[in-house]
C-alpha cells in the first residue's frame, strides 16, 4: 500500500512556518510513512532556504501525483506570489493573513475531495488573519467553519498523554464564565468516542482537570468544580 499524501499549509508567510517546513523536509524521517507536499509560496520558501543555507530543492507541482517524495525535495503547490521585500519577515500584516487563509482553504478542499489523506497546518498569525477579514481566533474554529462542523474539540497529543480542551482561544479572565455543563459534557463525549473509534482504545479512561487551585478546596478558591465540573463527571460516568 502506498504511503498517504499529507498536505502541509505553509502558515503565515512571515512566520516560523516556512523555516519549520524546510527543516522537516530535509530530514529522512519525514518520508518514512508519508508523502508530504506543501501549499504555499515559492519565493518565500526559496528565500527561507537561502538564509538557512538548506540543502533542499523546491519542486513546483500541480497535484500530488507529480511529486518526487524523498529527503531534500520540497514538493510545492504554489498558491500565492509574494516576495520577501513585499512582506518582510516577522511583521504581521494583512497580505500574510490572506495568504495563510488561502493555503488552508485549498488544503481543506483537497482533503474533502480525497486528493490528500490528511492536512498538517504550520502556525498562522491570528492578528494577520483577522486583518485580512477572516474573523477566526485560530485554526480550530476556521477548520470547523470550512467543513461545516459545529461540535469540535482541540487536542494536544503526545506519545503518552493526550489533552482535550474545553475552551480554546479565550482570554484567561473569560474562561470561568465559558465553562458550562453542556460544554464540558460535549468535550468528554467527543474525546471518548474519538479514542474508541479512531485510536482503538476499547475502554478509554479520562481524567478531568480542575479549574481552580487544589480543585477549589470545596469552594474556598472557587466553586466551578463543585457546581459545574463534578456534576458533569457523575452524569457521564453512569
Amino acid at each position: 500500500m502506498s504511503s498517504p499524501f499529507i498536505a502541509i499549509t505553509m502558515g503565515d508567510p512571515v512566520g516560523i512556518g516556512p523555516e519549520i517546513i524546510v527543516k522537516a523536509l530535509g530530514e529522512h524521517s519525514s518520508f518514512f510513512r508519508c508523502r508530504p507536499l506543501v501549499l504555499g509560496d515559492e519565493a518565500i520558501l526559496a528565500y527561507t532556504t537561502q538564509w538557512m543555507k538548506a540543502q533542499v530543492i523546491i519542486k513546483r507541482i500541480t497535484g500530488p501525483e507529480e511529486g518526487e517524495f524523498k529527503p531534500g525535495i520540497v514538493n510545492l503547490i504554489p498558491l500565492t506570489n509574494l516576495t520577501p521585500e513585499e512582506i518582510p519577515m516577522g511583521r504581521s500584516q494583512q497580505k500574510g493573513g490572506e495568504a495563510a487563509y488561502r493555503y488552508i482553504e485549498s488544503g481543506v478542499k483537497m482533503a474533502q475531495a480525497g486528493t490528500v489523506d490528511a492536512l498538517v497546518t504550520a502556525p498562522l498569525s491570528k492578528e494577520a488573519l483577522n486583518a485580512a477579514g477572516h474573523s477566526f481566533p485560530g485554526h480550530t474554529e476556521l477548520l470547523a467553519a470550512m467543513t461545516g462542523v459545529e461540535d469540535v474539540v482541540m487536542m494536544l497529543a503526545g506519545p503518552r498523554l493526550r489533552v482535550a480542551l474545553v475552551t480554546t482561544h479565550l482570554p484567561l479572565r473569560e474562561v470561568p464564565t465559558a465553562l458550562t455543563t453542556e460544554r464540558i459534557k460535549r468535550t468528554i463525549v467527543i474525546t471518548f468516542q474519538w479514542l474508541q473509534e479512531y485510536m482503538g482504545v476499547k475502554d478509554p479512561k479520562l481524567a478531568v482537570a480542575a479549574l481552580n487551585p487544589h480543585a477549589g478546596e470545596g469552594g474556598l478558591f472557587g466553586s466551578e468544580e463543585k457546581k459545574i465540573i463534578a456534576p458533569v463527571i457523575k452524569k457521564v460516568s453512569r
